[in-house]
């Protein structure tokens, strides 16, 4: 957005900067009225610039600090960081429009701008959609393969890469609660989560509850499973079974079942 901005108005962002520099501020406004027709002067532009700086400084300071990352992010679980960004964000965007865009253009610019917000919310939306079909396939599988049923630590490799949405392993966990009734497993996301089996956060995160392994035995290291789940949803799939889901039912579930593929490598097996 900031460099569209600029190419579309770099003439006139030149003309203010060398103005302002050469202390012309007030004339250079005058004289430029008729052709600018600025929404909102040079003083009012730099007061809201300010206070939207302070605003979004304000409302981001915490996370900063908590986190220790100037990372801040708008989706996913961490997307509650944006809660407090909108106010400070939209006083500056609104000061940028206003003062730097003709009143014919500024419209289309704020609509272009909603526009681009529904389209990319309405994307991450289809995300997470189709990560909780999948998610249906693999507890299906679970169901279909019983010897799963007394493994504690399993390894979960997925066709997800690539994708919005990547799995978690509590959200692994969750599965394999809601097909075998119990919170015995730890199901890793790849890997790389295999040094969770070792991390000072394990026992927290059986203990608190929250994580769906609240019965696991965190003193249990040994590897029992490698789980190689498959299911190929595209976007167009994901709207798709939306519709089966809603007006066939049975043709939504044929779907899930026929589409998803588990392959299971048990311990001690070549």
């Amino acid at each position: 957005m900031g460099v569209l901005i600029f190419i579309v108005n770099a003439s006139r962002i030149k003309k203010i900067i060398i103005n302002i520099i050469q202390g012309k501020t007030e004339e250079f406004i005058e004289s430029n009225d008729n052709e600018i027709n600025s929404g909102i002067s040079i003083k009012q532009f730099v007061v809201l610039l300010l206070i939207g700086g302070l605003v979004l400084s304000a409302g981001l300071f915490s996370y900063v600090v908590v986190r220790e990352s100037y990372n801040i992010y708008i989706t996913g679980l961490e997307g509650r960081d944006a809660i407090l960004v909108p106010l400070g964000a939209s006083i500056i965007l609104y000061a940028l429009v206003e003062f730097i865009f003709n009143r014919r253009i500024r419209a289309y610019m704020y609509a272009l701008i909603i526009m681009c917000g529904i389209v990319h919310f309405n994307v991450w939306y289809l995300a997470y959609q189709s990560d909780y079909y999948r998610q249906l396939g693999f507890q299906y599988q679970l169901a279909q393969h019983q010897e799963l049923r007394s493994s504690k630590n399993m390894v979960y490799l997925s066709d997800d890469v690539g994708r919005l949405n990547r799995t978690v392993f509590y959200v692994l966990n969750a599965n394999a609660e809601m097909v075998y009734g119990d919170q015995t497993r730890f199901i890793m996301s790849g890997f790389d989560n295999i040094d969770l089996l070792d991390g000072d956060n394990l026992e927290y995160q059986v203990k608190s509850g929250n994580y769906h392994m609240k019965d696991y035995d965190t003193m249990y290291k040994k590897i029992d499973a490698i789980v190689e789940y498959s299911n190929p949803i595209s976007t167009v799939d994901t709207v798709k079974l939306k519709l089966y889901e809603i007006f066939n039912y049975e043709k939504f579930e044929n779907w899930i079942y026929e589409n998803s593929d588990l392959c299971v490598t048990l311990a001690d097996t070549d």
